[in-house]
C-alpha cells in the first residue's frame, strides 16, 4: 500500500496465470481481497482509499479494482 497525505492506494501483486479468456475472472476473484485490505487499511490509518488495484506479472498488467 501507498500511504500518503491525500489518501492510501492499495496494490495487490498477483503470480497466477492469467490470459485474455480467465482475467476478467481472476479480477473478480480478487475483488473481495482487495477490498478487504482497503478497508481494512482505511479503518488503520484513518484516511480514505483513493484507488486499488491488481498487479498480474504474467501479463504485466494494472488493473482496477472498483
Amino acid at each position: 500500500a501507498l500511504i500518503e497525505e491525500s489518501g492510501i492506494t492499495v496494490i495487490d501483486f498477483k503470480t497466477d496465470y492469467v490470459n485474455e479468456t480467465n482475467i476478467k475472472d481472476k479480477v473478480f476473484q480478487y475483488s473481495v481481497q482487495v477490498n478487504t485490505y482497503a478497508k481494512a487499511l482505511s479503518r488503520i490509518y484513518a484516511k480514505p482509499v483513493t484507488a486499488s488495484y491488481i498487479y498480474f506479472f504474467h501479463t504485466e498488467q494494472l488493473i482496477a479494482v472498483q
